[in-house]
């Protein structure tokens, strides 16, 4: 395997002491990035269909993988009203009817399997990170430009950081590290705050999923506890 698949990653003591049920499952893979296809868009259209009119919006709190998020974001101190990890807010759209924008092939598997999981799941040109990874707490003075959202304020949120800085967080990828036409190095981190064996079939899904339609190869998985 390439070395530039060897990414070491750690939870910081103090995060690990607030959550220590936080467990990061990180894949990385070579991919080829572009738009979804029509087969890769059916797919994902019908599970939207599936769940908006399976799952009620008041439910979306109730399920596993969303209520444990929520329970660690109360333990952060941070509003899980306000700061809704992206797999609830995924969720809320898909149940409020208003969809999920297609954006490229990689990251709408990655949409998929998150809102059927109900687990948050970063996503991340491995390109742009600099040096090891550390899973802490988000500081007020740190600048994190959010995809589609501009400067959000991170202070207390679980945040992936590199050499640079923040660079991902289960609210909100950043503009710095975002998948696009030109990447070619994915890291995709599942955020689980439950048991491993319930994350295990979803990171075979998305292995599958990438092998499919994304011409994915040279697979690394990595659990950091």
């Amino acid at each position: 395997m390439s070395a530039l698949f060897m990414i070491k990653a750690a939870i910081a003591p103090d995060l690990n002491t607030i959550c220590p049920e936080l467990q990061l499952n990180c894949l990385e893979c070579e991919v080829h990035v572009e738009p979804s296809n029509p087969e890769l868009r059916e797919m994902i259209d019908s599970k939207i269909r599936k769940i908006s009119y399976s799952l009620d919006i008041e439910n979306i709190s109730s399920l596993p993988a969303i209520a444990a998020s929520r329970k660690a974001l109360k333990k952060l101190g941070k509003d899980p009203s306000r700061y809704r990890f992206s797999a609830e807010a995924l969720l809320r759209r898909i149940t409020g009817k208003k969809g999920i924008y297609p954006v490229n092939n990689v990251i709408d598997i990655l949409n998929m399997i998150s809102f059927e999981s109900g687990y948050s799941i970063g996503g991340y040109n491995s390109m742009k990170i600099s040096g090891d990874i550390t899973c802490g707490t988000g500081r007020k003075s740190e600048i994190y430009h959010a995809i589609g959202r501009g400067i959000m304020n991170i202070a207390n949120l679980i945040v992936l950081r590199d050499d640079t800085g923040p660079f991902g967080t289960p609210v909100s990828d950043s503009e710095r590290t975002m998948v696009g036409m030109n990447t070619t190095k994915f890291l995709m981190v599942f955020f689980n705050f439950l048991n491993q064996d319930e994350i295990d079939p979803w990171i075979s899904n998305a292995e599958n999923m990438l092998k499919n339609f994304a011409m994915a190869s040279q697979f690394n998985h990595k659990l950091v506890l």
